[in-house]
């Protein structure tokens, strides 16, 4: 989270967390939450060049 400069208190309070997906590399994986449940994680890289979301997530 601090390669991309940010502040991992405030990551962990709003529940993102670093994952593994397909392809390799550092994913952060940003939860998308409705009515106080996940319906979809949106995937980054780590170093900015990809993104994606979980399959059959809600689109929000």
């Amino acid at each position: 989270m601090e390669a991309r400069g940010l502040d991992t208190e405030l990551t962990t309070a709003l529940g993102i967390t670093s994952a593994e997906c397909p392809g390799g590399g550092e994913w952060i994986a940003i939860p998308y939450v409705r009515h106080g449940r996940i319906v979809n994680h949106k995937y980054r890289r780590v170093d900015g060049k990809g993104f994606m979301q979980d399959k059959g997530g809600a689109q929000t």
